[in-house]
């Protein structure tokens, strides 16, 4: 149904003068601590605190797992290009984690 990667909602939260609806904050803070292992390609391993954000994020049900999918597919389309997308993809398995839907930058979250 949807596809996601944790990361993109991290990078609206962490460009100045972004502006995301105050209903995506809960996503977006949640993976703000994933920025360093995202734009370093993976170099870095994915902080502990990254990974309780990932976590949480799969965690969600229903109409909040929908809407973590919608943050995330209006910001992926901002960042494709400065982000390795591989590692985005790999971030949720690098947590330990499974991910109900995986971040890609044609997310489609009608799916």
């Amino acid at each position: 149904m949807l596809a996601m990667t944790v990361t993109m909602a991290v990078v609206l939260a962490a460009v100045p003068g972004a502006k995301a609806p105050a209903a995506c904050m809960p996503v977006y803070t949640r993976l703000i601590p994933c920025m360093e292992y995202v734009t370093s390609g993976g170099l870095v391993p994915p902080s502990p605190s990254c990974c309780r954000g990932v976590r949480a994020v799969a965690m969600f049900r229903g109409y909040a797992r929908v809407l973590a999918c919608r943050c995330i597919e209006e910001v992926a389309p901002l960042y494709s290009g400065s982000v390795d997308y591989s590692t985005v993809t790999s971030l949720p398995a690098s947590c330990g984690v499974h991910m109900p839907f995986a971040i890609s930058p044609s997310i489609d979250c009608s799916k």
